[in-house]
């Protein structure tokens, strides 16, 4: 992680990755939270990955929390709450 980055800053080079290498994101930004859908069809494990490097750069960031989670094979939605 690095050290002064903001959450924008990896969300923005999240989307250009999941752009590149075919995943659907969407992101919903609301007043008090923020909702990271991604699609990328690949496995329960890279889901699992998924989650734990958000929940990282949310706690690196100090800005967002992960307040939610749901989680399939194919998928991941991660709600995180503004701080």
């Amino acid at each position: 992680l690095k050290k002064n980055a903001t959450w924008k800053d990896y969300l923005s080079l999240f989307s250009s990755f999941c752009a590149s290498s075919g995943f659907k994101l969407h992101v919903d930004e609301e007043p008090t939270f923020t909702t990271i859908n991604l699609q990328h069809d690949i496995s329960e494990d890279f889901t699992d990955i998924m989650e734990w490097v958000w929940k990282k750069i949310s706690i690196s960031t100090k800005e967002l929390k992960l307040e939610n989670c749901i989680k399939t094979n194919i998928s991941i939605i991660m709600k995180f709450e503004k701080l």
